[in-house]
């Protein structure tokens, strides 16, 4: 796999351009499950690509090409990889965080498209757990190629930040966490 995804980052840095209509194409034999944490995303893919002899894309799939990526075609993604002091990561403004956040959402997805547009041409179906926008996904597929699953947010919030703090090296306190996130509602909430 590692080779495979060495070769996919080698051909979309040459023909990666800025137009975004050159990189978007038809996706006809490939179906997209977006939506919120713990919404059964995973599992559906996982059920539907057994069901029908597909390819499965299971949650965060573009991240086998994550080692390879170069830091300045892909500033947002390698930040986290190359960070040298957590602290820089909990320091930054708002601002700041919200333009990685919206920054890594714009490269994942173009990592996706890129190895999706490539599983494509096997002609098998391929289910996909993304997080593609909803925009890019009304230019690549259509109504019945698109399911959007939402968990109670109160779940889906408790269950995800429980997990990732029991999983990360880096552990942050779930009640910290928890107030952060408030704190933030409150204040798009108000706004």
């Amino acid at each position: 796999m590692k080779e495979y995804s060495k070769i996919l980052i080698e051909e979309y840095c040459m023909n990666h351009t800025s137009a975004k209509s050159k990189r978007l194409q038809r996706l006809d034999n490939i179906f997209f499950i977006n939506g919120t944490a713990y919404a059964g995303k995973s599992t559906m893919v996982k059920r539907l690509a057994e069901k029908y002899n597909g390819i499965v894309c299971e949650e965060n799939y573009h991240e086998s090409l994550l080692s390879g990526l170069d830091r300045n075609k892909f500033p947002y993604l390698t930040y986290t990889r190359d960070l040298q002091d957590w602290h820089d990561f909990i320091r930054r403004t708002p601002d700041e965080y919200e333009a990685w956040v919206r920054g890594v959402a714009k490269e994942c997805e173009t990592l996706e498209l890129h190895i999706l547009n490539k599983l494509s041409s096997e002609g098998k179906m391929v289910f996909v757990d993304t997080n593609i926008s909803i925009e890019t996904l009304k230019e690549i597929s259509d109504n019945d190629h698109v399911l959007i699953m939402l968990a109670d947010p109160d779940i889906s919030v408790n269950r995800f930040l429980i997990d990732r703090t029991k999983k990360s090296s880096f552990y942050i306190g779930y009640s910290w966490m928890k107030r952060i996130l408030n704190w933030q509602w409150k204040i798009s909430d108000s706004v």
